[in-house]
């Protein structure tokens, strides 16, 4: 026989006289019963850390699906907010278009106005030196309307 555990056991079972043609049946159910308690106590932790291990990784895997999720999400959202800002800044350069516009307008309006109103004004002056100083009431009268022409423009 080998010095192996085994050996050794039936060695020390033939010795004390437990391994007999009578025993051999209440032998091997005490060496299954031993063998079983030994399984258990070295299996059962191994089985315990297993089952930990599966539950913490399926736990890292709901995690992970959720983070993809969350980072699917965000990516949507920059892409969003990304094409909000590109529309938002061509409005606004639109908006500024249309404003520079209407200012031009207002401010091309507003000028042909004063043409306007100097071209009367330069009209009235021009015919104001043949009236001196022969008409000067007339030329005066004419002096008070185009103030108050004027005094209009800028109240």
């Amino acid at each position: 026989m080998s010095d192996d555990l085994l050996d050794s056991v039936l060695r020390t079972a033939l010795s004390e006289g437990a391994l007999g043609p009578d025993r051999v049946e209440s032998f091997a159910a005490g060496l299954r019963e031993r063998a079983r308690l030994i399984l258990d106590e070295r299996l059962r932790p191994v089985e315990e850390r297993a089952a930990a291990f599966e539950r913490e990784s399926r736990w890292k895997q709901e995690v992970i699906a959720g983070l993809e999720e969350e980072a699917a999400w965000k990516t949507r959202a920059i892409a969003e907010l990304e094409e909000d800002g590109r529309r938002l800044r061509a409005e606004a350069v639109a908006l500024k278009a249309e404003m520079d516009a209407l200012r031009r307008a207002a401010h091309d309006r507003l000028l042909g106005h004063h043409r306007g109103v100097l071209r009367d004004l330069v009209a009235a002056l021009d015919g104001l030196e043949d009236g001196l100083p022969w008409k000067y009431r007339l030329v005066r009268q004419r002096l008070r309307d185009m103030a108050a022409s004027l005094r209009r423009e800028v109240e």
